[in-house]
């Protein structure tokens, strides 16, 4: 194994001084035009190929659609807003229908008048404790799961104007048709004797409606729906190929590691703030409405998914711009990588393992390569396993792969004579970076 050194020991080697950094070729610095070209794109790129590959998961993908709506039925302010609204709606039939005066009609008038009141409260008492014990049982669970399937195809039909079905844009708003758990309610009202609804249809729309969105919030999502269908297929995969393209035309590939890292972090945080102003405006524009809570849930459950990748991709941001630097060759890193390879390579040079020299000494031969596989495995296992990403499963499998980087580093010393020096002993000099080669 031969090695070669960096340009600053050359210098030294060859004339004993270091007249400064050796000058770069032409085509060197068009490489790293090229390549910061490239890193600028890509970190323009990332913010909306992530809004587009959520916008066409959330909206367009009906297993996740399902997993992000399907909480919303356990959630005590969408019931109490169903419940009041449905409520409401019936209470206003029964009263329609004067049914209390057709009940009355044959008492006296001052009989009328004394116990039309509480008959009215009875009544309404009735129609409120129905319509909550349907919204609070398993059995409107098992209604409101079932059906965010078509919910889900009807927002879209919404987001592209069609006008029918359950989830529909009407004058700048997305609202919410609660028709049918009016109607059960209405059943079992019937049966309860409550027979005035019996005759009576669905409530009219403006009566059986709850806003999810304003004209503003609905702008957003057919924008968001018209840009994530076409583009989100290769709009991210599309920038994390020009982050690795970036990366290997640069002749400071380090360095561009350590600058993607930066880029990552600082366009998902630009995202996430921009999330958190969304969702201030949403509050904002439904304040003190009846359905300020529900807009709010609404708002932040389909944009969980979102904010979970936002949170994870500035995790990765961090870890690759760590990684950078500790690749760099700046005096910290290089004592630091110094100290830590050869710590685990000298502690393998010490093994009695004649079974492993072999392994050892391949892994020494093609240490690049054992790295990309390193990386690959650790993309492939971030994309593919720990679906979705969250920054939990980020740092996971960052410890294992560094976990599985530092064995390499042992076990490449196996088999190779164990070197007395101490790293630390040359701590004030400058340390050279020394490339294995075959």
């Amino acid at each position: 194994m031969s090695t070669v050194s960096t340009p600053e020991a050359s210098a030294e080697t060859s004339g004993g001084k270091n007249d400064g950094p050796p000058k770069r070729s032409t085509s060197g610095r068009g490489r790293g035009v090229v390549a910061w070209v490239l890193l600028v794109i890509a970190a323009i790129l990332l913010p909306l190929g992530v809004v587009g590959f959520w916008g066409q998961r959330s909206l367009t993908d009906t297993e996740r659609y399902v997993a992000t709506v399907a909480p919303l039925s356990q959630d005590q302010a969408i019931r109490e807003q169903i419940a009041t609204a449905a409520t409401d709606a019936l209470q206003k039939q029964v009263d329609s229908n004067q049914t209390i005066d057709n009940l009355l009609s044959s008492l006296p008038e001052p009989a009328q008048k004394l116990l039309k009141a509480p008959i009215e409260g009875a009544i309404n008492s009735l129609i409120s404790q129905v319509v909550h014990k349907l919204i609070n049982s398993e059995q409107f669970d098992n209604l409101w799961i079932a059906a965010n399937k078509n919910l889900q195809q009807q927002l879209i039909s919404a987001l592209q104007g069609d006008q029918s079905g359950a989830v529909k844009i009407q004058n700048d708003e997305v609202v919410l048709d609660i028709g049918t758990v009016i109607e059960k309610a209405k059943e079992e009202l019937v049966a309860k004797g409550v027979t005035a609804l019996a005759d009576k249809p669905v409530p009219e729309a403006a009566d059986r409606e709850i806003v999810l969105l304003k004209s503003d919030q609905v702008k957003q999502a057919r924008i968001i729906y018209a840009f994530s269908v076409p583009i989100a297929r290769w709009l991210l995969p599309l920038a994390i190929v020009l982050f690795l393209a970036s990366v290997l035309i640069s002749t400071r590939r380090a360095r561009m590691v350590l600058a993607s890292g930066v880029a990552i972090a600082i366009g998902m945080t630009a995202l996430s703030i921009g999330l958190t102003v969304a969702r201030e405006q949403v509050s904002n524009s439904f304040a003190s409405t009846p359905y300020e809570s529900v807009v709010n849930t609404f708002f932040v459950t389909l944009t969980r998914y979102l904010s979970t990748a936002v949170s994870a991709a500035i995790t990765i941001g961090v870890v690759v711009a760590v990684l950078g630097w500790f690749g760099g060759r700046s005096h910290p890193a290089t004592s630091l990588r110094g100290l830590i390879g050869g710590g685990l390579r000298q502690a393998g040079a010490r093994v009695n393992g004649t079974a492993l020299a072999g392994v050892g000494k391949a892994l020494r031969d093609h240490p690049t390569a054992v790295k990309i596989v390193i990386g690959v495995l650790a993309t492939a296992v971030l994309l593919v396993i720990a679906e979705p990403i969250t920054v939990a499963s980020v740092l996971w499998v960052t410890a294992i792969a560094l976990a599985l980087a530092a064995l390499v580093e042992f076990l490449s010393g196996i088999g190779s004579p164990a070197t007395p020096e101490d790293p630390g002993e040359e701590s004030d000099r400058v340390p050279t970076a020394v490339i294995p080669t075959s």
